[in-house]
C-alpha cells in the first residue's frame, strides 16, 4: 500500500520531525505545505537531520506556489490544492491520500493504519456533522451562521478585514429582516464580494473538504 501524507505547517518544525519519523515506513511519502507567513527554512534543516530511506519522499512546496494560510479562508483550500498538485505530478500511484497538520501525531502505528484503511476498500473517510447538534442548542444559530453569511478571513490587513466583515454581517441581517433592504444590501454585498476577491486574489477553483480520501475518489 502506498500513501501520501499531504501536511500543511506553519510552526514548531521538530514536532514536524517527530510526526514524519513516526509515520515513516515502507510505502510513504510526505508533501509539506509551510505557511508563507513563515520561513520554512528551519523545517527543512529538520528535515535533512532526520534519518530515513531514500525511497521516502518528504517534498516542500516552493514559492511562489506557497500561500500565506487564514485560519477559515480560501486560503486553507489553496494550500490543500498545492500539496495535491504536487502529489499528482510526481505521477506516484498512490492508494491514499491523507491530510495533516504539523501538530498532529498518530495513536495507532503504522501497521494499525494501513489495516483500517485496507478494510475500507478505497472508500473516503469523510465524518459530517448535523450542524445544528454539532455544539448543542446554546451555539446553533452560531454554527449555521458558518454557511448562512460571508466570511473575509484571508483579507489584509486586520483592520480591514474587521471593516468588510462587520459591514457585511449588518447587511446580510437587514436582507433577512427586510424584503425593503433586500436589493440594496444585496447590491453592497455584491460591491464587498468584487473588493475581496481584488484584495485576495482568490482562484476560482472547486474546494475539497475530505480528511482522508482515497487517490480514486479524488480523480473520479
Amino acid at each position: 500500500m502506498k500513501i501520501a501524507y499531504l501536511i500543511t505547517a506553519y510552526k514548531d518544525e521538530k514536532q514536524l520531525a517527530r510526526l514524519i519519523e513516526a509515520l515513516m515506513c515502507e510505502g510513504t511519502d510526505f508533501y509539506i505545505h509551510i505557511d508563507k507567513k513563515v520561513s520554512d527554512l528551519p523545517f527543512k534543516k529538520e528535515m535533512e537531520q532526520l534519518k530515513h530511506n531514500e525511497e521516502n519522499v518528504i517534498c516542500f512546496i516552493e514559492t511562489p506556489e506557497r500561500v500565506r494560510v487564514h485560519w477559515g479562508g480560501y486560503s486553507q483550500i489553496k494550500a490543500q490544492l498545492a500539496l495535491i498538485k504536487e502529489m499528482l505530478q510526481s505521477k506516484k500511484n498512490y492508494d491514499w491520500c491523507i491530510n495533516l497538520t504539523g501538530t498532529d501525531y498518530p495513536i495507532m502505528s503504522n501497521r494499525e493504519i494501513k489495516e483500517f484503511l485496507e478494510k475500507q476498500n478505497g472508500r473516503p473517510v469523510i465524518k459530517g456533522y448535523q450542524l445544528d447538534c454539532m455544539y448543542g442548542t446554546q451555539k446553533e444559530e452560531n454554527v449555521k451562521d458558518r454557511i448562512r453569511q460571508y466570511w473575509f478571513f484571508d483579507i489584509e490587513p486586520v483592520l480591514l478585514r474587521k471593516l468588510i466583515s462587520k459591514t457585511a454581517t449588518i447587511l446580510q441581517k437587514l436582507s433577512a429582516e427586510s424584503s425593503i433592504c433586500s436589493i440594496a444590501a444585496k447590491s453592497q454585498l455584491r460591491s464587498i464580494s468584487r473588493l475581496m476577491q481584488a484584495t485576495s486574489a482568490a482562484e476560482n477553483s472547486p474546494p475539497v473538504f475530505s480528511s482522508t480520501y482515497s487517490r480514486r475518489s479524488l480523480l473520479r
